[in-house]
């Protein structure tokens, strides 16, 4: 019998808790994460189980060594209250090794597991990851990953994970190998931790460390304890891997860092290779390695030729999984992977698309395939999506006529860059070279000639751009032909990149593209790591150029059909791979690749290896609700989506309220799709059909991200039929946007979106003091002073509405608290946007010089400065660290030169045309204000510029405006570059300094210091883009604040009423934030209020009935 145990309800189990089942003589105890399957007996008499639920308190470990008398150990709490706790721990030597009498969880300290020759053993109170293994056989694998080198490393760990919801009755040990394992590990704990639905590990999946190498990690992940904690992973530090007894070993890297001594090897996981051990009572022991011999997983070495013969010499058969059976990545797959995992697939099929083969990596026959065959075609297909999708787009002709512009002094470089060195590292290969004749030729040592490995698509592209024709191609030489195909592969991304600098509101510059065409000290021509960041969702063009061969996934989908297969069934298997032979189609293995992440069961996959073989309603508002308006700009940035996640949030648990979104300025359907994205990330949520959405009129107005149109995304987030704007009934309005595009005639308005407005009217009586909330005061970006923003304020004051505005006396901030309330995607898209806002700099032409002045000498200052500090700090002792800090020294005269004559300079020229504050002390007064400039700079900004130049504050207050900005932007551009160029130290690479002087300057057409041109960053530093967290919730503190004017009473209404409109803080910093993470946690709004005890500026809403439940 099988229990399947799983939380329900709004409260969450806390970390660390296990379930125990007992019922007569049997107990049985399992992790409990909030889900874990248990099995009893079937034979069972009693009438009832006894279930109960522990938290963990904590781990220790102890010595086997020798004797023990009386080792007294204080276990690492895990909870508080456990602090100080000590366990005294006797022990005498047993005769022989001996399993304990108590039946498996019996005893919350587990048991010991000796073995023979053992030099110690871990003991742990309530182990996390060390299952409680039934004595019946229950197959077990071992799994060598070296994740963070490509996708597939982890699309397999997921694979693995989905089989273990269909099949509980395995178990598997996963051993992060080669590099540092703690930064493998840690980025699939952060694939975890994305899911929707929870972090559930199967209690018998484990994961354990080898021992580190030299080997660099293509995808660097600093290891993050957090994040391992939050996968419950953390005990993984604890738990080298040291062999054990397995039917199958599947091998999806190379085992560096492991011992080659199998006669005597060394104790600890160095030698843990030799302790591995064929499981008793298996159908066949299996050894099945990705890849042939010779390969990157299997290198011709005494390791890996010696860890073989051990297996074999202990039963084991070897097995390759290669070429004949690997299938490729379909769009489709993605759908139950979580977000995190979907994001880095995109990421890694991208940098293969942007990136060629080096010029001197394996041979010149190889080259030319991948360049004409392989990589040509995923970019054909990317570049075909692309075209479909934007050729009416202005922006389309113009980054065409721009590639014209470029396209002869892009080939040269290419010529001179990667062909040339191409052809240099064939020719190093003396007897073995391949020569450069023409492709009409056979290649040397095969039956086929050059120009039969050019693809269909490859051919039609070089005929179209030249003057070549079918015949003439083959009397190019092998060089000629594969610089035609590198540079029309360069075209089509170079305009892609073009196209969303337009798009953006800013023109490419050639000198961006010098590193990646060119290559530099330490990276190849067309490195992908050099490749510009565009920016904005291009996820449907990242799409396109999924279709690369999924190694990892297929071996490990091969090995999990062996864990459940007879031994006639793996005998079928192990002849087909030992001849290079299809274990079936590819059609069928694609087929059973998608059941496998769809959760097959065991039988099921195995027949597929050897045979047997509602749409969604909009609901209309009822007449009784109380109907909401929310006007949206969502696409600009995080905060517009995270309003609507906050309404979302509080929406589920309020009834008789209605509410309609309209997506608004630019385009609406394409401000839709982000926020339809992030919908559907949250597969497990519920349709919440009293949200109803709409789309405004079109305007010229840009956004601020590229985003592509996909009526499949609209479609899985019932936003297809997104239906036009035309007005309404409303009981509160809410502006989070301009009103760009709506027609100013209220008096007779047009018909259809543009005269919409004109259309809306007061929802039932004027009592209750209907609210119009407006998101920034009269004359910020949301509410411009001109004649359509004040007629339409006019209007709805004269139907009755009461005009608010939300100004920067009551935003909230971003934090990280509120991000674990937030779906992953949504997290991911205010992690860029933050970190976009704190790489780039407000532009010298924005706002006015105290504008300027204030975001640069304190908003954006104690932001950027605390993550660059706090990213210092971790990396303390850090030799990349050191390097990166010389050569901040080396550039940052030239840096400080171009912040002055650029940055300042046309920051002054602005002033002088508009605003027109001068330059004065900072000790003086902002002209139209009661305070100074130096009021206006943060604590930290004055100290930092007092300790750089070494002032006093007599002398600070006597420097003027312009001068102290420009310390501060320098110090701030220290700080970020500093910041990249441990980044590029920390890859093996050297910092692109041009680059650096690039973003530093700007262009004829684009800012100075703006974050399209900030140097790509190598390495996951998502840890450090939390730090830059800081910054004004805009649109989200209004949200907050209409919902509390929605739930009021009539004098709550009236107290936060009046305190807004006096542009008073209607509520303490420290307690809006406080309500803010409440609200995303579904929170009563009056509970979390009373527990915080008085507000002197919300005392009167404290003391009143029950906020939210009349919502």
């Amino acid at each position: 019998m099988k229990l399947d145990i799983s939380s329900h309800g709004r409260v969450k189990v806390p970390h660390g808790c296990h379930i125990s089942v007992q019922t007569g003589g049997v107990t049985k105890t399992a992790k409990f994460n909030g889900e874990c399957s248990i099995c009893l007996p079937d034979n069972l008499t009693e009438e009832h189980l006894e279930v109960e639920l522990y938290q963990r308190l904590g781990t220790f470990t102890i010595p086997l060594t020798g004797s023990l008398d009386k080792e007294i150990s204080r276990i690492v709490a895990e909870q508080s209250h456990a602090e100080g706790i000590e366990l005294e721990v006797s022990a005498v030597p047993a005769l022989e090794p001996q399993m304990p009498q108590t039946a498996p969880g019996q005893s919350l300290f587990g048991y010991f597991e000796f073995c023979s020759g053992a030099p110690q053993t871990q003991f742990a109170v309530i182990s996390q990851d060390v299952a409680l293994r039934e004595r019946v056989h229950t197959p077990r694998m071992l799994v060598f990953t070296d994740v963070g080198e490509e996708i597939d490393d982890e699309a397999a760990l997921w694979l693995l994970c989905q089989h273990f919801r269909a099949n509980p009755n395995m178990e598997v040990d996963v051993v992060f190998v080669t590099g540092v394992p703690m930064q493998r590990a840690t980025r699939w704990a952060t694939i975890l931790n994305s899911q929707a639905d929870g972090k559930t590990n199967p209690v018998k999946l484990h994961y354990l460390s080898g021992p580190q190498s030299d080997r660099h990690m293509r995808y660097r992940t600093w290891a993050d304890a957090d994040q391992l904690r939050q996968a419950d992973m953390s005990n993984i530090i604890q738990l080298p891997f040291d062999g054990g007894e397995y039917s199958v070993v599947l091998q999806l890297s190379p085992l560096g860092g492991f011992s080659d001594n199998f006669e005597s090897p060394p104790t600890g996981s160095a030698g843990a290779l030799s302790r591995i051990v064929g499981q008793d009572q298996a159908a066949e022991l299996l050894h099945i390695v990705v890849g042939g011999v010779g390969s990157t997983n299997f290198p011709r070495d005494d390791l890996h030729l010696g860890f073989q013969a051990e297996l074999e010499k202990k039963g084991f058969t070897l097995v390759h999984v290669e070429k004949s059976n690997y299938m490729n990545w379909e769009k489709d797959m993605f759908s139950t992977f979580p977000p995190k995992l979907v994001e880095l697939v995109l990421d890694d099929e991208w940098n293969k698309a942007v990136g060629r083969i080096p010029p001197f990596v394996a041979n010149l026959f190889v080259r030319f395939r991948v360049n004409t065959l392989v990589n040509y075609d995923v970019v054909d297909r990317a570049y075909e999506a692309f075209d479909v999708d934007h050729r009416s787009n202005p922006n389309y002709q113009k980054a065409t006529k721009w590639w014209s512009s470029v396209a002869d002094q892009v080939q040269q470089m290419v010529r001179e860059g990667y062909i040339r060195k191409s052809r240099e590292a064939d020719d190093k290969q003396g007897t073995n070279a391949y020569g450069n004749g023409p492709v009409s030729e056979m290649i040397k040592g095969t039956n086929i000639s050059w120009e039969s490995l050019l693809s269909r698509g490859c051919i039609r592209d070089i005929l179209g751009a030249s003057k070549l024709s079918e015949t003439s191609i083959s009397c190019q030489t092998v060089d000629a032909v594969m610089e035609l195909a590198v540079l029309l592969m360069t075209s089509k991304l170079l305009r892609i990149y073009a196209f969303n600098r337009f798009v953006s509101g800013r023109d490419p510059d050639i000198g961006q593209l010098e590193a990646y065409l060119s290559g530099t000290k330490t990276t190849a021509p067309l490195d992908f790591r050099n490749f510009p960041e565009l920016h904005g969702d291009i996820s449907s063009i990242q799409k396109e150029v999924v279709g690369n061969p999924m190694y990892d996934p297929t071996g490990m989908l091969i090995a999990i059909v062996a864990m459940s297969a007879n031994t006639a069934q793996i005998g079928t298997m192990v002849d087909k791979l030992k001849q290079s032979a299809e274990l079936i189609s590819v059609n069928e293995r694609v087929a059973a690749m998608k059941a496998a992440y769809n959760k097959s069961s065991p039988d099921s996959l195995v027949d597929r290896f050897f045979g047997r073989h509602a749409t969604k309603q909009k609901t209309r508002p009822s007449e009784l609700a109380r109907r909401i308006l929310v006007l949206t700009d969502a696409g600009e940035e995080a905060d517009n989506e995270a309003a609507l996640w906050l309404l979302r949030v509080c929406l589920d648990a309020v009834d008789n309220v209605e509410v309609d979104v309209v997506f608004t300025a630019g385009k609406p359907s394409l401000r839709s799709m982000r926020w339809a994205r992030i919908l559907n990330s949250q597969k497990h949520l519920p349709h919440v059909s009293r949200i109803s959405y709409f789309a405004g009129p079109e305007s010229t107005r840009p956004m601020r991200h590229q985003i592509g149109l996909d009526e499949n995304v609209l479609k899985e987030a019932g936003m297809d039929d997104l239906a036009i704007f035309e007005g309404g009934c409303y009981r509160m309005v809410l502006q989070a946007s301009p009103l760009a595009g709506f027609s100013d005639d209220f008096s007779n308005p047009p018909d259809g979106p543009e005269g919409a407005l004109g259309y809306i009217s007061l929802q039932g009586e004027k009592s209750g003091k209907p609210a119009y909330i407006v998101v920034g005061e009269e004359g910020s970006a949301n509410f411009p002073k001109d004649k359509l923003h004040l007629d339409f304020k006019a209007m709805l004051e004269k139907q009755g509405f009461t005009a608010i505005h939300v100004n920067q006396e009551n935003y909230v901030h971003w934090s990280g608290g509120i991000l674990d309330f937030m779906p992953s995607a949504l997290v991911n898209v205010v992690l860029q946007d933050e970190w976009s806002k704190a790489v780039g700099r407000i532009q010298p032409s924005a706002g006015t010089l105290f504008t300027r002045f204030r975001v640069n000498t304190s908003v954006n200052y104690d932001v950027v400065t605390r993550a660059c500090s706090s990213f210092e700090a971790s990396r303390e002792g850090d030799g990349n660290l050191e390097k990166a800090h010389h050569w901040w020294r080396t550039v940052s005269n030239k840096v400080k030169k171009h912040i002055d004559e650029r940055y300042v300079a046309m920051s002054r020229a602005h002033d002088s045309t508009a605003g027109h504050f001068g330059n004065p002390k900072v000790s003086s007064k902002v002209q139209g204000m009661e305070k100074s400039w130096r009021a206006a700079m943060s604590e930290k900004c004055v100290n930092d510029i007092k300790a750089a130049a070494n002032l006093s504050e007599t002398a600070l207050l006597d420097m003027c405006v312009d001068d102290i900005m420009a310390l501060a932007v320098l110090n701030i551009t220290g700080g970020l570059l500093r910041l990249y160029a441990f980044t590029a130290f920390d890859a093996g690479l050297e910092p692109n300094t041009e680059t650096c002087l690039q973003y530093v300057n700007g262009s004829m057409s684009n800012p100075p210091l703006d974050f399209y041109q900030f140097p790509r960053l190598f390495g996951d530093i998502s840890s450090t883009k939390k730090e830059v967290l800081g910054n004004p919730m805009y649109d989200t503190s209004a949200m907050l604040v209409a919902l509390c004017l929605f739930s009021a009473s009539p004098d709550q209404r009236d107290i936060i009423i009046q305190k807004l409109q006096a542009g008073k803080e209607w509520l303490s910093p420290g307690t809006r934030a406080a309500l803010a993470l409440a609200a995303f946690q579904s929170a009563d709004f009056r509970a979390v209020l009373a527990s915080m005890g008085e507000d002197a500026s919300f005392t009167a809403l404290t003391e009143e009935p029950d906020i939210v439940s009349s919502m």
